[in-house]
């Protein structure tokens, strides 16, 4: 069953529980330019590495994608390592990953692709999100919120957070 939604005046398909791992694959699949995605948690695990070899597939493609990942000050919060490890393995394709700032939590979860589509909810990239819990998400068409997310993401950049304090002190 797939339940239509109105967003914004967007159409929007509501993504349950082990229908995301489908729907991320097909949107990364689909890209063309530009896969963004920001992630509160992501482990290794079964699902997770689909997503992972779709996104180095959509690199080899010439599409770019970038990942921005939460990290915490705490060097044995468990978010942290186990994104350091996942940072590891994108890079490991190609991929572009960046940490958030550390003194603030980004638990954002989305996926964007192409600056037009967004896949927004709950769904961590862990086994347990993708095989086990019951989560909800958002696949969304919308050119003016995608590029409104894209940018709220890059803003978010480690270096970027980095760059606003210094001239902040100055």
């Amino acid at each position: 069953m797939t339940l239509v939604l109105l967003w914004a005046g967007s159409a929007g398909q509501l993504v349950l529980d082990r229908e995301y791992l489908p729907k991320a694959a097909e949107l990364i699949g689909a890209a063309r330019k530009s896969v963004v995605v920001c992630m509160f948690m992501w482990t290794e695990g079964e699902g997770v590495g689909e997503i992972e070899r779709c996104l180095g597939a959509a690199v080899k493609r010439g599409v770019a994608v970038e990942v921005l990942l939460e990290q915490s000050d705490d060097r044995n919060d468990e978010v942290t390592e186990g994104n350091r490890k996942a940072a590891s393995r994108l890079r490991s394709h190609g991929v572009q990953v960046a940490f958030d700032c550390p003194d603030r939590r980004t638990h954002i979860k989305a996926i964007i692709v192409d600056s037009r589509t967004i896949l927004l909810g709950s769904h961590n990239l862990t086994y347990s999100a993708l095989r086990n819990n019951n989560e909800v998400s958002v696949a969304i068409e919308s050119p003016e919120m995608a590029v409104k997310l894209e940018n709220r993401i890059r803003e978010l950049r480690e270096d970027v957070c980095s760059k606003q304090e210094q001239s902040r002190s100055r």
